[in-house]
């Protein structure tokens, strides 16, 4: 019953795709502007490393799932068309997960793709992480530097179950990577400066994570003999939504959440306008309310994030 309330891989495979977007620090007369750049042509690769862990308790049961996953994207920048939009392809080239669902197990690899979990209720997970290494999503920037559309292969529904579509949904991924474009303050920020933002993160079978984000510009620093650029991200709050019309015979209908330990980093590279690295954590924990059928249950969340992501030589 509880297995689709938080579906593991929906969040390694979605919402840090986009934050892998290259961007750049410009400097200004008066501290440093951030602005997001692609470069006509260029390919870079990011190194990716996520953890999930979750303990469900439901009227005093306990469910716990894990996730480990390992992957290689390639996002391939092609030339200015004629209205000046370029298009970024981004890849998977390697992708691997082991999962741990109420003791069900499964080791993903995309080396061999083909293979069945031994459970079949865990077929649905893995044919969704097929279809996100098999299927390359398209990222139109305009002139202006906006997302102008995004475009994923329409063959890529008949692939995975009507509750995990949404993760091919191309607004959705339009709107997750406008919330980068608008992550950063328009005007140049000194050396301590802070700002807030809000961030949505999609986790798949219509539900939905927000996080309340602070942000502060630490300045240069220098990483493995190049000079960067340094921002540091705190968590000040989080709320819990699922739409009343999702598929899970499990629906929340209230939550009271609060992160309990996280934090977030970017290194930034200045001349090459890219992502060098990310890392960041984030503990949720709280209560849920949870309805099946008529029947009213208690429900605490105990929910660990990890991401690390590294630009290849």
């Amino acid at each position: 019953m509880a297995r689709k309330l938080f579906p593991t891989t929906v969040w390694c495979s979605g919402w840090f795709a986009v934050w892998l977007l290259a961007s750049s620090l410009v400097p200004a007369e008066a501290g440093v502007k951030l602005a997001f750049k692609r470069t006509p042509g260029e390919t870079s690769r990011y190194q990716r490393e996520q953890k999930t862990a979750q303990l469900l308790t439901i009227a005093g049961s306990n469910v716990e799932t894990s996730a480990s996953t390992f992957a290689m994207l390639k996002f391939t920048s092609g030339q200015p068309d004629a209205k000046g939009q370029i298009e970024v392809v981004e890849q998977y080239e390697v992708l691997q997960s082991n999962l741990n669902i109420s003791g069900l197990t499964y080791n993903f690899d995309s080396v061999n793709l083909n293979v069945d979990p031994a459970e079949p209720a865990l077929l649905p997970i893995a044919n969704l992480l097929r279809a996100t290494f098999r299927t390359p999503i398209t990222m139109v920037i305009s002139k202006e530097g906006d997302i102008a559309e995004v475009r994923i292969p329409d063959s890529v529904k008949a692939e995975v179950h009507p509750s995990l579509v949404s993760q091919f949904d191309p607004e959705r991924r339009k709107a997750a990577a406008k919330q980068v474009l608008q992550i950063f303050p328009d005007e140049a920020v000194e050396v301590g400066a802070k700002w807030q933002r809000t961030i949505q993160a999609d986790l798949g079978g219509d539900q939905t994570m927000t996080f309340e984000m602070e942000y502060e510009y630490v300045g240069p620093v220098t990483e493995q003999g190049q000079p960067l650029h340094k921002i540091v991200g705190k968590y000040l709050g989080v709320t819990y939504s699922m739409a009343p019309g999702a598929e899970s015979p499990v629906k929340v209908t209230g939550s009271e959440l609060k992160p309990t330990e996280g934090a977030s980093e970017f290194l930034f590279d200045t001349e090459r306008g890219a992502i060098f690295s990310e890392k960041s954590k984030v503990r949720v924990e709280g209560s849920l309310t949870l309805t099946v059928g008529a029947q009213e249950l208690p429900g605490k969340l105990d929910l660990t994030l990890e991401s690390q992501s590294t630009r290849q030589p």
